[in-house]
Protein backbone atom coordinates (compact mmCIF):
# COMPACT_ATOMS: atom_id res chain seq x y z
CA UNK A 1 0.00 0.00 0.00
CA UNK A 2 2.65 2.32 0.63
CA UNK A 3 4.35 1.47 -2.33
CA UNK A 4 1.52 2.31 -3.92
CA UNK A 5 1.04 5.63 -2.51
CA UNK A 6 5.05 6.32 -3.14
CA UNK A 7 4.68 5.37 -6.51
CA UNK A 8 1.63 7.57 -7.20
CA UNK A 9 3.33 10.87 -5.34
CA UNK A 10 6.27 9.91 -8.34
CA UNK A 11 3.84 9.83 -10.66
CA UNK A 12 2.10 12.69 -9.95
CA UNK A 13 5.47 15.12 -9.66
CA UNK A 14 6.28 13.82 -13.20
CA UNK A 15 3.44 14.78 -14.71
CA UNK A 16 3.61 18.51 -12.78
CA UNK A 17 7.50 18.77 -14.13
CA UNK A 18 6.10 17.54 -17.70
CA UNK A 19 3.42 20.88 -17.24
CA UNK A 20 6.28 23.11 -15.94
CA UNK A 21 8.39 21.99 -19.21
CA UNK A 22 5.40 22.70 -21.49
CA UNK A 23 4.39 26.16 -20.25
CA UNK A 24 8.69 27.09 -19.86
CA UNK A 25 8.40 25.69 -23.77
CA UNK A 26 5.90 27.87 -24.50
CA UNK A 27 6.84 30.90 -22.32
CA UNK A 28 10.39 30.58 -24.92
CA UNK A 29 8.51 30.50 -27.86
CA UNK A 30 5.86 33.83 -27.53
CA UNK A 31 9.25 35.32 -26.10
CA UNK A 32 10.88 34.25 -29.09
CA UNK A 33 8.16 35.66 -31.58
CA UNK A 34 7.49 39.21 -28.85
CA UNK A 35 10.87 40.53 -28.62
CA UNK A 36 11.66 40.64 -31.95
CA UNK A 37 8.11 42.68 -32.86
CA UNK A 38 8.82 44.47 -29.72
CA UNK A 39 11.99 45.40 -30.74
CA UNK A 40 11.03 46.09 -34.76
CA UNK A 41 7.84 48.29 -33.13
CA UNK A 42 10.06 50.28 -31.32
CA UNK A 43 12.29 50.63 -34.05
CA UNK A 44 9.51 51.83 -36.45
CA UNK A 45 8.10 54.14 -33.95
CA UNK A 46 12.00 55.70 -33.62
CA UNK A 47 11.95 56.18 -37.32
CA UNK A 48 8.79 58.31 -37.86
CA UNK A 49 9.75 59.96 -34.93
CA UNK A 50 12.74 61.03 -36.20
CA UNK A 51 10.95 62.04 -40.05
CA UNK A 52 8.36 63.91 -37.59
CA UNK A 53 11.07 66.35 -35.76
CA UNK A 54 12.16 66.73 -39.68
CA UNK A 55 8.57 68.08 -40.76
CA UNK A 56 8.05 69.82 -37.81
CA UNK A 57 11.52 71.14 -38.26
CA UNK A 58 10.93 72.16 -41.89
CA UNK A 59 7.14 73.74 -40.89
CA UNK A 60 8.75 76.02 -38.34
CA UNK A 61 11.56 77.34 -40.67
CA UNK A 62 8.25 78.05 -43.22
CA UNK A 63 6.66 79.57 -40.48
CA UNK A 64 9.06 81.85 -39.64
CA UNK A 65 9.21 82.94 -42.99
CA UNK A 66 5.52 83.12 -43.40
CA UNK A 67 5.80 85.62 -40.29
CA UNK A 68 8.56 87.84 -41.74
CA UNK A 69 6.89 88.39 -45.12
CA UNK A 70 3.33 89.30 -43.15
CA UNK A 71 5.01 91.72 -40.88
CA UNK A 72 6.41 93.57 -43.82
CA UNK A 73 3.55 93.60 -45.56
CA UNK A 74 1.78 94.90 -42.64
CA UNK A 75 3.96 97.54 -41.77
CA UNK A 76 3.71 98.62 -45.55
CA UNK A 77 -0.32 98.49 -45.65
CA UNK A 78 -0.33 100.53 -41.79
CA UNK A 79 1.47 103.45 -44.42
CA UNK A 80 -1.56 102.99 -46.66
CA UNK A 81 -3.88 103.16 -43.84
CA UNK A 82 -2.46 106.28 -42.65
CA UNK A 83 -2.24 107.71 -45.78
CA UNK A 84 -6.29 107.04 -46.72
CA UNK A 85 -6.72 108.38 -43.21
CA UNK A 86 -4.86 111.85 -44.17
CA UNK A 87 -6.36 111.61 -47.90
CA UNK A 88 -9.82 111.54 -46.14
CA UNK A 89 -9.38 114.48 -43.94
CA UNK A 90 -8.52 116.87 -46.46
CA UNK A 91 -11.22 116.17 -48.93
CA UNK A 92 -13.51 116.87 -45.60
CA UNK A 93 -12.04 119.68 -44.07
CA UNK A 94 -11.94 121.24 -48.06
CA UNK A 95 -8.64 122.50 -47.75
CA UNK A 96 -7.83 123.34 -51.47
CA UNK A 97 -4.22 124.84 -50.54
CA UNK A 98 -3.19 120.87 -50.06
CA UNK A 99 -4.73 119.81 -53.41
CA UNK A 100 -1.05 118.93 -54.89
CA UNK A 101 -0.41 117.07 -51.64
CA UNK A 102 -3.74 114.87 -51.79
CA UNK A 103 -3.24 114.22 -55.85
CA UNK A 104 0.70 112.74 -54.47
CA UNK A 105 -1.13 110.87 -51.78
CA UNK A 106 -4.08 109.99 -53.98
CA UNK A 107 -1.37 107.97 -56.05
CA UNK A 108 -0.69 105.38 -53.43
CA UNK A 109 -4.29 103.74 -53.98
CA UNK A 110 -2.45 102.36 -57.02
CA UNK A 111 -0.11 100.03 -54.15
CA UNK A 112 -1.59 97.50 -52.26
CA UNK A 113 0.55 94.98 -49.66
CA UNK A 114 0.69 91.24 -50.95
CA UNK A 115 1.38 88.99 -48.98
CA UNK A 116 -0.25 86.62 -51.45
CA UNK A 117 1.15 82.73 -49.87
CA UNK A 118 0.75 80.55 -53.08
CA UNK A 119 0.56 77.28 -50.99
CA UNK A 120 0.54 76.88 -47.06
CA UNK A 121 2.01 74.03 -44.94
CA UNK A 122 -1.08 72.53 -44.84
CA UNK A 123 -2.21 72.36 -48.02
CA UNK A 124 1.25 71.51 -49.16
CA UNK A 125 1.16 68.33 -47.01
CA UNK A 126 -2.64 67.69 -47.61
CA UNK A 127 -1.78 67.69 -51.17
CA UNK A 128 1.15 65.27 -51.02
CA UNK A 129 -0.33 63.00 -48.37
CA UNK A 130 1.85 63.98 -45.65
CA UNK A 131 -0.15 65.44 -42.96
CA UNK A 132 -0.53 61.87 -41.55
CA UNK A 133 3.10 61.86 -40.54
CA UNK A 134 2.11 63.86 -37.59
CA UNK A 135 0.50 62.47 -35.00
CA UNK A 136 -0.80 65.56 -32.73
CA UNK A 137 -4.07 66.20 -33.99
CA UNK A 138 -4.32 70.04 -32.23
CA UNK A 139 -0.95 70.91 -34.22
CA UNK A 140 -3.00 70.01 -37.52
CA UNK A 141 -6.27 71.78 -36.83
CA UNK A 142 -3.68 74.34 -35.90
CA UNK A 143 -2.23 74.77 -39.18
CA UNK A 144 -5.56 74.35 -41.06
CA UNK A 145 -6.85 77.21 -39.23
CA UNK A 146 -3.65 79.36 -40.52
CA UNK A 147 -4.13 77.85 -43.96
CA UNK A 148 -8.13 79.50 -43.94
CA UNK A 149 -6.41 82.87 -42.76
CA UNK A 150 -4.02 82.93 -45.92
CA UNK A 151 -7.13 82.04 -47.96
CA UNK A 152 -8.62 84.47 -46.80
CA UNK A 153 -5.94 86.80 -46.70
CA UNK A 154 -5.29 86.47 -50.51
CA UNK A 155 -8.84 86.99 -51.42
CA UNK A 156 -8.64 90.05 -50.17
CA UNK A 157 -5.85 91.07 -51.27
CA UNK A 158 -6.81 89.64 -54.95
CA UNK A 159 -10.28 92.29 -54.31
CA UNK A 160 -7.58 95.31 -53.37
CA UNK A 161 -5.88 94.62 -57.13
CA UNK A 162 -9.01 94.39 -58.66
CA UNK A 163 -10.53 97.97 -57.33
CA UNK A 164 -7.25 99.47 -58.22
CA UNK A 165 -8.33 99.53 -61.74
CA UNK A 166 -11.58 101.56 -60.90
CA UNK A 167 -9.24 104.14 -59.52
CA UNK A 168 -7.04 104.85 -62.64
CA UNK A 169 -9.56 106.85 -64.76
CA UNK A 170 -10.55 108.69 -62.27
CA UNK A 171 -6.29 109.35 -61.28
CA UNK A 172 -5.95 109.82 -65.01
CA UNK A 173 -8.44 112.52 -65.44
CA UNK A 174 -7.90 114.66 -62.31
CA UNK A 175 -3.56 114.37 -61.51
CA UNK A 176 -1.00 115.00 -63.85
CA UNK A 177 1.66 113.05 -63.13
CA UNK A 178 5.24 114.90 -64.42
CA UNK A 179 5.27 117.37 -62.98
CA UNK A 180 3.14 115.54 -59.85
CA UNK A 181 0.30 118.47 -59.72
CA UNK A 182 -3.58 118.02 -59.17
CA UNK A 183 -5.48 119.05 -62.50
CA UNK A 184 -9.20 118.87 -61.59
CA UNK A 185 -9.49 120.22 -58.14
CA UNK A 186 -12.88 120.11 -58.07
CA UNK A 187 -13.28 116.26 -58.81
CA UNK A 188 -10.61 115.65 -56.14
CA UNK A 189 -12.80 117.28 -53.42
CA UNK A 190 -16.57 115.49 -54.23
CA UNK A 191 -17.88 112.99 -52.84
CA UNK A 192 -17.67 110.04 -55.26
CA UNK A 193 -13.76 110.27 -55.03
CA UNK A 194 -14.02 110.42 -51.41
CA UNK A 195 -16.22 107.31 -51.39
CA UNK A 196 -13.66 105.28 -53.40
CA UNK A 197 -10.90 106.34 -50.53
CA UNK A 198 -13.17 105.13 -47.92
CA UNK A 199 -13.64 101.60 -49.52
CA UNK A 200 -9.71 101.55 -49.95
CA UNK A 201 -9.53 102.53 -46.34
CA UNK A 202 -11.99 99.76 -45.23
CA UNK A 203 -9.74 97.28 -46.75
CA UNK A 204 -6.82 98.37 -46.00
CA UNK A 205 -7.94 97.95 -41.74
CA UNK A 206 -9.43 94.64 -42.75
CA UNK A 207 -6.09 93.48 -44.39
CA UNK A 208 -4.72 94.58 -40.92
CA UNK A 209 -6.76 92.67 -38.54
CA UNK A 210 -5.85 89.56 -40.77
CA UNK A 211 -2.41 90.45 -40.75
CA UNK A 212 -2.61 90.47 -36.78
CA UNK A 213 -4.19 87.64 -36.51
CA UNK A 214 -2.11 85.35 -38.98
CA UNK A 215 1.19 86.90 -37.25
CA UNK A 216 -0.86 85.72 -34.07
CA UNK A 217 -1.06 82.27 -34.73
CA UNK A 218 2.15 81.83 -36.15
CA UNK A 219 3.53 82.55 -33.33
CA UNK A 220 1.14 80.05 -30.89
CA UNK A 221 2.45 77.78 -33.62
CA UNK A 222 5.94 78.64 -33.61
CA UNK A 223 5.67 77.92 -29.93
CA UNK A 224 3.58 75.07 -29.92
CA UNK A 225 5.90 73.01 -32.34
CA UNK A 226 9.12 74.25 -30.16
CA UNK A 227 7.36 71.86 -27.41
CA UNK A 228 6.57 68.97 -29.43
CA UNK A 229 10.40 68.78 -30.31
CA UNK A 230 11.78 68.88 -27.02
CA UNK A 231 9.80 66.53 -25.69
Amino acid sequence: MAKEKKQKEEDDKKIELKWVHYLYEFFIVVLGISVPFLLSKCNENSVLRKTELIYLENIKQDLVQDSMALYGNQLFNQRLIDNSHLMSQIIITQDHLLADSLAKKALLLTEFSDFHKGSSVYETLSKSGELDVLTNIELVTSLGRLDELYTYINRLEDNNNQIIFSVFPELSKNIQLKPLKAKNIEALYQHEFHNMVLVFGDIYVEKDSLYGEALQHIGSLINFLDDEVSK
